[in-house]
């Protein structure tokens, strides 16, 4: 399984997203997580024979992450929970049971200390609920 995470710093321009999936491909990537995509909401949807899970600002223009799956690791895909816009849960059917992958784009120092315990407190909380079986990108 080859994993890696990515700061894109944004998925808006025009064919962006396939280029990063091209590249994916030439690297073998089976699973990436982005951050800085800033899509708007959550969702998923396929990007040829890739799955792309995300979970974005509901007003849009910062932050967002993403996971992009390859087509094996697609149709492991049991689930996923966006929990907001920098913390992202992919739940896959292994054969070793169940793999929680926790995607993050943690706040900067530049971010209110409100923002940053914030951060950190709903990412402990999912660290705890999927405590078995996690991998935190």
């Amino acid at each position: 399984m080859k994993v890696g995470t990515w700061n894109v710093q944004t998925m808006m321009d025009l064919g962006k997203l396939q280029l990063l999936v091209q590249e994916l491909d030439s690297l073998g990537m089976n699973v990436t997580g982005l951050c800085g995509v800033r899509w708007n909401g959550e969702g998923r949807f396929n990007v040829g024979e890739h799955t792309v899970v995300y979970s974005g600002n509901t007003n849009g223009g910062s932050n967002g992450v993403a996971i992009i799956l390859d087509k094996s690791y697609a149709a492991a895909l049991k689930s996923f929970n966006a929990i907001n816009d920098r913390i992202l849960v992919v739940k896959l059917n292994t054969k070793k049971g169940i793999l929680n992958i926790i995607q993050v784009y943690a706040p900067t120092s530049a971010c209110s200390l409100e923002e940053i315990e914030e951060f950190y407190n709903n990412l402990q909380m999912q660290k705890i609920r999927h405590q078995k079986g996690s991998f935190v990108l």
